[in-house]
């Protein structure tokens, strides 16, 4: 190399040559080091490897998943990477990648919180990891998001397979709940209500008196096996309402919740009093022999909203 260095340049000396040489080695090592690779393996608590973990270097699409034997290698691209381990029924752990550092084992945590987590299915209770049945939850981090105005309402867009629709825009009506659609014709298609573990009734009016700040959880039983219990009340599904009670013996707490909703009419009628009314009903025809010592100057369009 130093030999066809020096015929291309032969004004230039070996001590030059011998420079250019030492920089493009340079030159190649930095390219490679910009590129360096990380290995490790993934275990979980027990110490036994995981498979398939997900490896992704956080910002980036370049990611990579561990072998049977949990091991995994990843070529980094950032200048300051950070490496994120994703898994099915682990908490996601995120480790920052020290400058020259080449190997980095994880220890997974198993992310067993909503597992645990107890649901009532009728008059008994399981754990989530236990339950067979189907039946959909609606906690009060679910209802806290947004403002409610029923325990219907609550319902709405949070629970797989539960529709919830306003009928009409009749000022006051409730809103219509239907567990896995409509299976009667001429009978009701409203589900059974249970609130605190009380039957309540069938249909929206059987929980009117009860606040939506008050609910603590919401949770529907959807098939037959976990609502047979209450017979053939149950034929619709069943919601079962848990309100909100003390906890331990800590000092009293007081939660304050406040919302404030404006409505208005789109567009207003001038509608008739009792003297106009009786004054058409007699040219029409329609109505003859309405008193007519009564004095009414009533707005009926507006008592109605």
């Amino acid at each position: 190399m130093n030999l066809l260095m020096a015929r291309f340049y032969p004004k230039c000396g070996r001590g030059l040559v011998k420079m250019l040489v030492l920089m493009l080695l340079c030159v190649t090592l930095g390219a490679y080091a910009q590129t360096p690779v990380m290995k490790g393996v993934i275990r979980d608590q027990n110490g036994n490897p995981l498979v398939g973990v997900t490896v992704i270097e956080k910002g980036t699409t370049n990611g990579t998943s561990s072998n049977t034997d949990g091991s995994y290698s990843i070529s980094l691209r950032g200048t300051n990477p950070v490496l994120v381990f994703q898994s099915i029924g682990y908490t996601p752990q995120e480790f920052t990648v020290g400058k020259g550092q080449t190997r980095l084992d994880v220890t997974l945590k198993e992310d067993a919180i909503s597992l645990d987590a107890v649901v009532a299915i009728g008059y008994g209770s399981v754990k989530q990891k236990d339950l067979t049945t189907a039946v959909s939850i609606v906690s009060t981090k679910d209802l806290d998001t947004r403002p409610i105005t029923s325990a219907s309402a609550a319902l709405q867009g949070k629970a797989a397979g539960v529709q919830v629709v306003q009928p009409n825009g009749q000022p006051g009506s409730g809103m219509i709940v239907r567990v896995r659609g409509a299976s009667s014709i001429s009978s009701s298609n409203d589900p059974l209500y249970v609130v605190d573990g009380v039957p309540v009734g069938e249909g929206n009016y059987a929980i009117e008196y009860l606040s939506p700040n008050d609910i603590e959880t919401i949770q529907v039983l959807k098939d037959a096996s976990s609502a047979a219990i209450y017979g053939s009340r149950a034929a619709n599904g069943v919601v079962l309402i848990t309100t909100k009670q003390g906890h331990g013996a800590n000092k009293p707490q007081i939660n304050v919740t406040s919302m404030i909703g404006i409505s208005h009419v789109a567009k207003t009628y001038d509608v008739l009093n009792y003297q106009q009314y009786r004054e058409l009903m007699e040219e029409t025809g329609a109505v003859k022999g309405l008193p007519t010592d009564l004095k009414d100057e009533t707005d009926w369009f507006d008592e109605t909203y």
